[in-house]
């Protein structure tokens, strides 16, 4: 279940996220740690328009998908 996170009522986005289990070995793409969980999340970026855009990379929280695309 997608849980959201921050909507842009500019941009008419909002972000939100889903948890996905990882293996071991793997970490978020930003700062390569777990925080202590067996999961990390998936953020998306849904349009009002009903497009979405998932990231490909996997993240520990928003912060560190924030930095990552900035």
């Amino acid at each position: 279940m997608a849980t959201t996170i921050s909507r842009d009522p500019f941009a008419r986005t909002e972000t939100t996220r889903t948890s996905v289990t990882v293996q071991a070995g793997e970490g978020c793409a930003w700062c390569g740690s777990l925080n202590g969980r067996s999961s990390l999340f998936r953020y998306t970026v849904e349009s009002d328009g009903g497009r979405s855009w998932p990231d490909t990379h996997l993240f520990c929280s928003i912060g560190c998908r924030r930095s990552y695309y900035s």
